[in-house]
């Protein structure tokens, strides 16, 4: 049978079970201000297995938001930003893989504003951004607007916008199945 929301390992400091991120089917929505997003519920699996076949280690994630003035700093997986326009150190040339000023890998998805008619459609500019770090068994989120003057940050992400699944899973990202 497998153990469920183990975290014992990394409380007594030895090496991590190394997991594997799974969707478990439509939970309900992500909402930011002006936005909805449907979601899906998202489980921690490991890729070692039981002689059934079975994850040896199942581990539901446990979410927390934090909500931060986009103008000044932020935390996000234990470490200190400046700011949106600070964290990124490097990008690659399709603006989805980058890294953060601390070396750590990171995958942006963005997704231009909705757009409700021609009008719109010729002059909206603005994006909303998602930047995805993978960590210990604990995806962070980080998530801001164009616009807005508010950063969201998600650790131990549970519920993950279904677009934003699809673009991860479509690059390979975190195991995602």
């Amino acid at each position: 049978m497998a153990k469920r929301n183990e975290g014992r390992a990394a409380a007594s400091g030895l090496r991590p079970e190394p997991m594997e991120l799974h969707r478990c089917g439509p939970s309900g929505a992500v909402r930011y201000p002006g936005a909805v997003y449907s979601a899906e519920r998202l489980r921690w699996m490991s890729l070692r297995k039981t002689e059934g076949g079975l994850p040896a280690v199942i581990r539901d994630p446990e979410e927390s938001t934090r909500v931060y003035r986009l103008g000044g700093g932020f935390k996000a997986a234990g470490k200190s930003y400046e700011g949106p326009g600070g964290f990124i150190n490097w990008m690659d040339g399709e603006g989805v893989r980058c890294r953060d000023v601390y070396g750590r890998e990171l995958v942006h998805v963005c997704e231009r504003f909705t757009c409700l008619d021609f009008f719109d459609l010729m002059h909206e500019s603005r994006f909303r951004h998602w930047f995805f770090l993978a960590e210990g068994g604990r995806l962070t989120r980080i998530c801001f607007a164009d616009s807005e003057e508010k950063i969201y940050v998600t650790e131990d992400v549970a519920q993950l916008e279904e677009f934003c699944c699809e673009e991860l899973a479509a690059l390979g990202c975190f195991g995602l199945h």
